[in-house]
């Protein structure tokens, strides 16, 4: 009879690991495009702390590797200097976001009140 028991404990156990790990790896997977988003602002602004506005060849290369995260708007690819794309960053940090967590936008909502 315990060996049964130990048995379903085991294989319970290894079906809740396994949900553990896909949830893990979809949250990483909905998460790596907003990281990469706020890792390029925060190298934006730190090029405007310094008077910088030219798109440097690191800021490129980041942007490309984010295209292969999620699509990038015309706003992005157009982009001419630093500002530019800054706020282009931001516009598409908002769509990925709402895409996320659609909800996101009742909570502002009460927020605000």
């Amino acid at each position: 009879m315990q060996q049964a028991q130990f048995a379903t404990a085991v294989s319970v156990q290894a079906v809740m690991a396994a949900h553990s790990r896909r949830t893990a790896s979809r949250l990483r997977r909905l998460r790596a495009p907003l990281l990469a988003i706020d890792r390029i602002i925060d190298g934006l602004e730190l090029a405007h702390l310094a008077g910088r506005t030219c798109l440097d060849a690191h800021v490129c290369r980041e942007v490309e590797h984010l295209s292969a995260l999620v699509p990038l708007t015309e706003d992005i690819t157009r982009a001419a200097d630093t500002r530019e794309l800054h706020a282009a960053l931001l516009d598409l940090q908002e769509e990925v976001l709402d895409a996320v967590v659609p909800s996101r936008h009742l909570w502002t909502g009460q927020d605000g009140e």
